[in-house]
Parts: C-alpha cells; sequence; structure tokens
C-alpha cells in the first residue's frame, strides 16, 4: 500500500526537482500518519482480520475522519497551506538576515 504512495510522491518529486523531497513524501503519505493519529485517539476504528491479508490484517471499519473525499480535500489543503505559509516564513527570514551583514553589525 505505501509503495504505492511512496511512488507517487518520486514522480512528483522527478517532476519538480527544485521541491525538497521531504515535504512531498510526507504529503503523499499525510492522511495514512494522521489516521494513525486518530486511530490511537479512538476517532476511526479499524478491526482485527486475519483473513484479509496478504499484508494489511484489518478491516478499515470507520476512517471517514481523514480518508473521506471532504476531509481528504480539506487535509491536503491545510499541509500546502503550512507548507505555503513556511515557505514565506523562509524567504522574509532570508532577507531579514540579508539585511544584518549590510547593516555593519
Amino acid at each position: 500500500m505505501y509503495v504505492g504512495h511512496l511512488a507517487i510522491g518520486l514522480a512528483i518529486k522527478s517532476k519538480f526537482p527544485h521541491i525538497p523531497a521531504l515535504p512531498i513524501l510526507l504529503g503523499v503519505g499525510f492522511l495514512d500518519i494522521i489516521d494513525g493519529l486518530l486511530i490511537m485517539l479512538g476517532l476511526n476504528h479499524v478491526t482485527g482480520n486475519l483473513n484479509s491479508g496478504p499484508y494489511l490484517y484489518f478491516d478499515l471499519t470507520f476512517i471517514d475522519w481523514d480518508h473521506s473525499l471532504l476531509m481528504a480535500i480539506i487535509l491536503s489543503i491545510v499541509w500546502g497551506l503550512f507548507f505555503i505559509k513556511l515557505r514565506l516564513a523562509f524567504e522574509v527570514q532570508h532577507h531579514v538576515l540579508g539585511i544584518i551583514p549590510d547593516s555593519g553589525f
């Protein structure tokens, strides 16, 4: 299951080599990371099923808080906005730090 996620991330990375790999690879697994956290918090539910293999030995009983289409769109927008804001913060920091050597400090 995760191989497909990472393959998409690597395909995106090859198309946009100027973007760091970490946000892309975390982004393609973001919903599954959120899903694991919500399962631990008891908001999403899975039930064990040893016959459902070959590698996923549980049934996804209720994972609508992160894997429904609406929540996937919302969480993807939040992920994108986080990095837009982070990039803006880095750009502002870069310009502020660029002023310091010019001011004689």
